[in-house]
């Protein structure tokens, strides 16, 4: 009896231990078991254990939440009311599909919530069993949503790339690294001729001219290579039918997610047109070029006859001038040597005649010896006009000294103040160069008198910075602000200051007058102290 209470005592103990040892492992299994419910509820990913028949028998908060329904409300209702209608019978295949085959499926529908919106799920399935054994299955639903919306815009978006791919103008295609065609529009294909079946056994050198190949091969290695595009270059292609054009293109380098090349896209324009447009214009540019040498030669022609002419006329003009100042000089001469003589006899005679009749009848003599004075007045006046018309001063005593007695003698005369300034002085050594100054100063002296009626004349030499100058200034009338013309003796003075290379200019002073200004090269002179008559 001991044996068996004690057999008993420790049977008991070790029941005891067991027990101990259960409630243990239930603890650990609570705490599994509430941790396991913690990660199904919170799963970013809709869970739900639904019957054969479709029914929710489970699901966690995520999937109730996606739904938009409470959990409890969610058991026990049928998941194809959540179905989206036009995808019922994706989610009937599917289910159909999973008990039969036992195999996990997927698919991707739309579902509806209480509230009218769809959105899209991932639909995952297994086959399971209930506590009974009876088939079940558990799913699980992700929101993909995002994703549809993200796949909807690229499909647009390559939409929009496509009809923009095919409606550009230009040729557009992409190549593999090796040349390979791998995409075109159909300008492109309409371009060479080729189908788009036949075009993908080619690569790009098949359609490019020999001659072109070591050219664009440079183009990819040191342009599209190195910097990842080339610039706008032009080339030839072969057509199928094997005529050839020319072409402008551009090439983009592609580069795969590892920053490798992977191939390139090349926009083509056929450039025929272009070119043939070109060659019209280089033609009429010829053409142009040759009808403008061929005027330009007549236009030659012409300006060398004009020139001619001009010479001739100058010469013409010279030569008129020479026989003028020769005809002058010799009127002179002749007025010198003849009428002055004869003058000269003629008041000496009648002085000698006055004399004789002085004596007999004294009012005679009187009338003679006035007849003698008005001689010597004529005498004066004619050796005065010689003296302008022949300019032996010039050639023996020099432009300064013939100016300086111009100016001396327009004052004596003329009851005037005119004065000559030689700043430097200037000294013209060239005796023809000096008549033809003198002659313009006396002309500007002519007018300042007889038209300009002035009271003071001002003639100055001056030269500096390898330019001479001669200025003659007048407080005269001035010139008048309309001239219908000039006088012949405005253009006789132009035409000298142009045969000493020079120019003349009449113009109105600011305070009154005329001021006549030659200037001319300077031909010889030294720096000294101004000279000027009083």
């Amino acid at each position: 009896m001991r044996e068996m209470l004690h057999e008993l005592a420790v049977h008991q103990i070790e029941l005891e231990l067991q027990n101990e040892e259960l409630r243990a492992a239930q603890a650990d299994l609570d705490v599994l078991r509430a941790r396991y419910f913690d990660l199904y509820d919170m799963a970013p990913v809709g869970y739900c254990t639904l019957s054969e028949q479709g029914m929710v028998l489970e699901a966690n908060l995520t999937a109730a939440t996606l739904l938009g329904v409470d959990r409890g409300a969610l058991v026990k209702q049928p998941v194809s009311r959540f179905i989206f209608k036009e995808d019922q019978d994706i989610y009937y295949k599917h289910r159909q599909r999973l008990f039969k085959t036992g195999d996990p499926q997927q698919c991707e529908l739309r579902m509806v919530k209480p509230d009218g919106s769809t959105f899209w799920v991932y639909l995952q399935a297994v086959a399971s069993q209930d506590e009974e054994g009876a088939p079940s299955c558990r799913i699980a639903l992700s929101d993909i949503s995002g994703r549809k919306r993200a796949e909807k815009e690229l499909r647009a978006n390559e939409e929009k790339f496509f009809r923009l791919f095919e409606s550009m103008m230009d040729g557009f295609v992409s190549v593999s690294m090796d040349g390979a065609f791998l995409e075109c529009n159909e300008v492109y294909l309409s371009m060479l001729g080729y189908s788009r079946a036949e075009l993908a056994r080619l690569t790009y050198l098949d359609i490019t001219p020999e001659k072109w190949h070591a050219f664009e091969d440079d183009i990819v290695q040191n342009s599209i290579l190195k910097r990842g595009y080339s610039d706008v270059y032009q080339k030839e292609y072969r057509r199928k039918d094997g005529s050839v054009f020319p072409v402008e293109l551009r090439t983009v380098l592609i580069r795969d997610e590892r920053g490798n090349p992977a191939g390139m896209w090349g926009i083509i324009r056929d450039i025929t047109e272009q070119k043939l447009t070109e060659q019209k214009v280089l033609n009429l540019n010829l053409e142009l070029e040759a009808q403008v040498a061929e005027r330009t030669s007549a236009l030659q022609g012409t300006i060398v006859e004009l020139k001619t002419q001009i010479s001739e006329r100058r010469r013409l003009e010279r030569e008129v001038l020479k026989i003028s100042d020769y005809e002058q000089s010799r009127i002179g001469r002749d007025l010198h040597d003849d009428a002055c003589q004869g003058l000269a006899g003629i008041a000496v005679l009648a002085e000698v005649v006055s004399r004789d009749l002085d004596g007999k009848n004294p009012q005679a003599a009187a009338k003679v010896l006035r007849f003698s004075g008005l001689a010597r007045s004529s005498l004066d006046a004619i050796r005065r006009l010689a003296a302008g018309l022949v300019p032996v001063k010039i050639e023996q005593r020099g432009l300064d000294w013939a100016l300086r007695d111009l100016a001396d003698e327009t004052s004596s005369r003329n009851h005037v103040r005119c004065v000559f300034t030689n700043r430097g002085p200037i000294t013209i050594s060239d005796s023809g160069v000096a008549v033809q100054l003198f002659r313009i100063v006396q002309e500007a002296v002519s007018n300042s008198l007889r038209h300009g009626r002035a009271q003071n004349i001002a003639i100055v030499l001056d030269g500096a910075n390898g330019t001479a100058s001669l200025v003659i200034r007048d407080d005269g009338v001035g010139l008048p602000r309309r001239r219908k013309s000039d006088g012949l003796g405005l253009h006789t003075m132009l035409y000298r200051a142009k045969m000493l290379g020079g120019s003349l200019e009449v113009r109105r002073s600011a305070k009154g007058g005329t001021v006549v200004a030659c200037s001319f090269p300077e031909m010889e002179f030294h720096h000294g102290k101004e000279k000027t008559n009083n």
